[in-house]
């Protein structure tokens, strides 16, 4: 059981265990927790944003919605856009901004995964190994999936035991090391 308590954002002086990043038990999960030396940030209240900066994102998020909407992604509705990027503080919506990319990605991990399992099926039906028409819908784990593509389409369906690249948490980490919202707006 572990405790904790939130006294506010923080900058990581050291790190006290450094070797924890690195250890993981057989299942692959981290085995202890990330113990630093930090200094906590005397931060004022964050604000909602200006109303220019306001009008600029949400005109940028809209624009991003409908680019999502043509791939046939996830995206943000036209209204909600409008509402968070008007009542938001800039801590919220950097949580938006992440929730997104996190959906996002599990979409695309996704939609890759099954592409691989439909060009699977179709190298099998051109081989004989399966029938040309299959019936629908398919249930993959009854036609013979190796089973590493079979334990990625499932992960692929958990976005949760997803990994996330640098690139994804980079910018998020410049984000919550700036040290107030007039930063954060830059």
């Amino acid at each position: 059981q572990v405790r904790h308590t939130v006294l506010g954002r923080a900058r990581m002086k050291r790190l006290l265990n450094p070797s924890a990043l690195l250890k993981h038990n057989a299942d692959g999960w981290k085995v202890n927790y990330l113990r630093a030396e930090v200094e906590l940030f005397d931060e004022k209240p964050d604000s909602v944003l200006d109303d220019a900066t306001a009008i600029a994102l949400g005109d940028t998020l809209r624009e991003l919605s409908k680019l999502a909407d043509e791939a046939q992604e996830p995206r943000l509705s036209g209204q909600s856009i409008s509402e968070h990027v008007a009542s938001s503080t800039t801590w919220e919506l950097a949580e938006l901004w992440q929730q997104l990319q996190v959906v996002w990605h599990g979409h695309r991990q996704e939609m890759q995964m099954i592409r691989q399992v439909q060009d699977w099926i179709k190298s099998e039906q051109e081989g004989g190994r399966l029938p040309p028409n299959l019936p629908a819908p398919v249930d993959v784990s009854q036609l013979g999936l190796p089973s590493s593509l079979l334990e990625s389409l499932a992960r692929s369906q958990t976005p949760q035991a997803s990994e996330l690249s640098d690139d994804f948490w980079e910018p998020m980490l410049q984000l919550q090391a700036t040290r107030d919202a007039a930063e954060r707006g830059e």
